[in-house]
């Protein structure tokens, strides 16, 4: 049954489902009811031990032939299915299954694959790791390369499919996962990159433009101003993505279920009564020590209360909703309105951190107990 099993194995994938129909049923080892459950077991065996690409037609027949999918027989339906997807990932990997894979990456994504993409070519070639970081400095990259796993049904066993290198697959299986500490590295190396960029470009522009004439007020001289121009320059787009970070890690922590043990359980709670609190102080501040109107205080408090009014929102969509379409409207624009203005801003953001507290009155956690 073994020889046979690996003569069947070998020919099923090397041919089409309609070749392979035909010619099973010309075998004579399979007219014999009493060895063909054997001979399948074989087959199967054989195909598990080398992982062939094999379209899903051909596994359809082979299923089909010797009844591997019936729940009397031996074969566990776990292990029929996971060898099934693995033959199946490597026919898409392969020129035959190459049409069928751009398809349904399409599918999926709404986006084209190249044949001979950048992608493909790094999940099949082992790279360092600093290889692959730069390769994220394009966005695009990383979804592209999400695509293809989800295209390959990765995410169902976490297996590596046959033909591409374990360690690729892993790094960029870490992107699926938005907890994951590559994504902070992967931002962190473009916003190095950017700074360095355009720290470059402020210093051209500064030698261009040398020698630099002294601030009005004399409070720079021109290497002074030379200096804090390129400082500038080479620090605006890692603080933005600081900021970014800081944001989005406070939505996280916001958005948390309430049952679910988090850092500061309370200060959790009031953060955004204090954050509120915070705003009004600045101003307040602003209004009493600055002559005149504080344009750059008022300019600061609407980013500062575009945060409060995201932070808010995310942390009672994600606790309290989710809402009806027409309600995440009415919110949605009032939010817009609130935003134009500062003191409104508050209000609603006070409102929503009420209404999430009321929903959880009774189950608040202070401390982690």
């Amino acid at each position: 049954a073994d020889a046979v099993g690996a003569r069947i194995a070998a020919f099923a994938a090397a041919h089409d489902a309609t070749t392979l129909a035909a010619w099973l049923q010309q075998q004579p080892e399979l007219w014999s009811l009493g060895d063909k459950p054997d001979i399948g077991v074989a087959v199967l065996l054989a195909l598990q031990a080398d992982d062939p690409p094999l379209s899903p037609d051909v596994i359809a027949c082979l299923t089909d032939c010797f009844a591997w999918d019936d729940l009397r027989g031996d074969i566990d339906p776990w292990y029929l299915e996971t060898a099934s997807r693995r033959w199946r990932q490597a026919w898409l990997l392969s020129p035959q299954g190459e049409a069928h894979l751009r398809r349904h990456y399409l599918a999926l994504t709404d986006a084209l694959l190249l044949p001979d993409g950048s992608v493909l070519r790094s999940l099949r070639q082992p790279r360092p790791l600093w290889r692959n970081l730069l390769t994220t400095l394009v966005p695009s990259r990383v979804n592209e390369a999400i695509g293809v796993l989800r295209a390959l049904d990765f995410w169902t066993s976490r297996q590596t499919p046959p033909g591409l290198a374990p360690t690729q697959v892993a790094f960029w299986a870490r992107f699926g996962n938005e907890d994951d500490r590559i994504h902070l590295l992967s931002g962190a190396v473009r916003a190095g990159t950017l700074a360095v960029f355009c720290g470059l470009l402020c210093l051209w522009g500064v030698l261009a433009s040398w020698p630099l004439p002294p601030t009005g007020d004399g409070q720079f001289s021109g290497v002074g101003r030379a200096v804090l121009i390129v400082l500038i320059g080479t620090l605006f787009v890692p603080t933005l993505w600081l900021s970014g970070v800081a944001v989005r890690a406070l939505v996280r922590w916001q958005r948390a279920p309430e049952q679910m043990p988090t850092a500061l359980p309370g200060l959790r709670i009031l953060t955004i009564p204090l954050l509120v609190a915070s705003a009004m102080g600045i101003l307040w501040l602003a209004l009493r020590l600055t002559p005149g109107i504080p344009v750059a205080t008022l300019a600061g408090l609407l980013v500062a209360n575009a945060i409060i009014l995201h932070v808010a929102w995310q942390r009672l969509l994600a606790r309290c909703g989710p809402f009806t379409p027409n309600a995440d409207e009415f919110r949605g624009l009032w939010r817009l309105l609130a935003l134009l203005t500062i003191v409104p801003a508050w209000g609603m953001a006070l409102v929503w951190w009420a209404q999430d507290l009321h929903q959880h009155r009774d189950r608040l956690r202070w401390f982690n107990r």
